[in-house]
């Protein structure tokens, strides 16, 4: 058991119902692009979608980057299901919002590996 790498699960459930016909991207400025990749491609595969149906665009842009219209404009004009977190929608024009599929994240504590976790001095 290493308390480091248990201590936490991650949930991710989207906002909408993707096109299955309709390619798929990830329209981000997280720290951590590639893992939300990750769990989006975990969280589809659990759905049952192939590999063909897994994000293939990917949009990065560096940690709290403030989107331009410009860039939202952009990636809508790829014209495929995107997906973004509640961090970058909140950033995204209002009236632009509802094109965007959100990936929500929940955050499950395992009591005993966190515990175990910051008595080791690790830090979250």
């Amino acid at each position: 058991n290493n308390p480091e790498k248990n201590y936490a699960k991650f949930n991710l459930s989207l906002t909408k119902k993707l096109h299955p016909k309709i390619r798929l991207g990830v329209f981000t400025a997280v720290a951590d692009p590639n893992t939300l990749v990750k769990n989006i491609q975990e969280h589809l595969k659990s759905q049952g979608r192939s590999e063909e149906e897994l994000p293939i665009e990917r949009r990065f842009y560096p940690d709290h980057h403030p989107f331009s219209l410009g860039e939202v404009k952009e990636v809508l004009a790829l014209g495929i299901n995107i997906i973004c977190t509640r961090k970058d929608l909140v950033k995204i024009p209002q009236e632009y919002r509802d094109k965007f599929i959100e990936a929500r994240i929940d955050v499950e504590f395992s009591p005993s590996d966190f515990e175990a976790t910051v008595h080791k001095g690790v830090v979250l």
